[in-house]
């Protein structure tokens, strides 16, 4: 009898455990299930805001990882953005506006913006950074011919990734109505779309580019668009930078101002293309499209006009305009950028030393106009630039390649 109860008494030793062991895999398993679930709806769950991070659970090269990322980039669209995005709040018009009043009407949406579709990726975690991080993003403008200039840049400061307490990252756009891409291209910084790459699409192309920054790009505090054909100050940019977060600027439209400026209507490479009617003499107060530095929820606030407003050319002048619209202040002044001529080009010769005696403290950018070797003198500034950071201590954390 004793030796019956000992034995019963280990069967139900046995099933009690069991029982604990099966419970302890059934919660493993629905908390796996719901952390998938969560995971899912974090990366596809745009309604009202966009993604709060960037960084996939597949490698791009995996299918899976490609498919979420097109479905990614499906989910902002001009067709339903007033369904899933909020609609920004617009500063009343003044009777002294120059933004014509059928601009604030709204009653456009640019569904064919909705065809265009990236095919060429940069680095799928191109923008992770810590929460605790500043990220910088140059977003860069380009074209498809313009390697030689994005080589350029790659060699100079676009090889910064860290500068004090910032992060750097450097994208390059361009487009290609043909579907085809460079086979020397690099494939961790260029973002290449399927549409038309004209200079009169330039508004188009902005727009390609600002959606993929909402988008997987979220972290960027500060944006700063430039094109291809200039040199930057990064010392002068960081320090504009820590000095604005210290004040924390939230919504930010900065660099090289314009007032006044008279509109062309029947000739000139920058003549106004605009359906809209009612544009007097001159443009609203703008920043000009060689660099211009905007906030993370600046460039939101646009992805939704420039879906709901006809796209109008040039794109840096129709940028003020938005700006007046959405109340948000255009800062900076007409010496942020240096219009860098053929004449600049003799005067600094071979030597990047002659450097100091050709651009000015104030210059932050260097915009090329007419030179013969844009590439060569973007290696003699950079030479010069180092050498003057170098000698103040700056500390710039950077890799370079060997001079050959």
């Amino acid at each position: 009898m004793f030796c019956k109860m000992v034995k019963l008494k280990r069967y139900l030793k046995y099933i009690v455990l069991t029982g604990l062991l099966i419970a302890i895999v059934k919660i493993f398993l629905i908390q796996s299930s719901v952390k998938i679930r969560w995971k899912h709806q974090r990366i596809t769950n745009t309604h009202g805001k966009s993604l709060e991070s960037s960084s996939f659970s597949a490698s791009p090269n995996q299918a899976d990882g490609e498919l979420s990322r097109h479905k990614i980039w499906d989910s902002l669209q001009c067709a339903t953005i007033d369904k899933t995005q909020m609609k920004p709040k617009l500063k009343p018009r003044t009777a002294q506006s120059k933004v014509p009043l059928e601009l604030y009407h709204m009653n456009w949406t640019n569904s064919f913006l909705d065809a265009h579709k990236v095919i060429k990726w940069p680095k799928w975690d191109i923008c992770n950074v810590g929460e605790e991080e500043n990220l910088l993003l140059l977003f860069v403008i380009s074209h498809k011919a313009g390697k030689h200039m994005r080589d350029a840049v790659r060699t100079t400061f676009g090889y910064i990734k860290k500068f004090s307490s910032w992060k750097i990252r450097t994208v390059f756009l361009y487009g290609d109505a043909n579907n085809s891409v460079l086979p020397n291209e690099m494939d961790e910084d260029v973002l290449v779309g399927n549409f038309p790459d004209g200079y009169k699409q330039m508004t188009e192309k902005d727009t390609f580019g600002f959606k993929w920054i909402q988008l997987y790009c979220p972290r960027a505090k500060y944006v700063f668009r430039i094109t291809h054909d200039v040199f930057m100050n990064l010392t002068k940019v960081v320090n504009f930078l820590d000095d604005i977060l210290e004040k924390n600027v939230t919504r930010l439209y900065h660099g090289h101002t314009l007032t006044n400026s008279k509109i062309r209507r029947n000739f000139g490479k920058t003549k106004l293309v605009c359906p809209v009617k009612g544009w007097e003499a001159h443009y609203p107060r703008y920043v000009t499209g060689c660099g211009i530095l905007f906030s993370q929820s600046v460039i939101r606030d646009m992805n939704f006009l420039l879906c709901k407003l006809p796209l109008c050319f040039p794109d840096d002048t129709y940028f003020g305009s938005l700006m007046e619209m959405l109340g948000v202040p255009v800062t900076g002044n007409n010496k942020y950028a240096l219009r860098f001529y053929d004449r600049h080009e003799a005067r600094l010769g071979q030597d990047p030393k002659n450097a100091a005696s050709v651009i000015p403290e104030t210059a932050i950018l260097s915009h090329y106009y007419n030179v013969s070797n844009p590439t060569n003198i973007q290696k003699l500034l950079w030479e010069a630039y180092l050498d003057k950071s170098l000698q103040h201590n700056y500390e710039i954390q950077y890799h370079i390649r060997k001079r050959n």
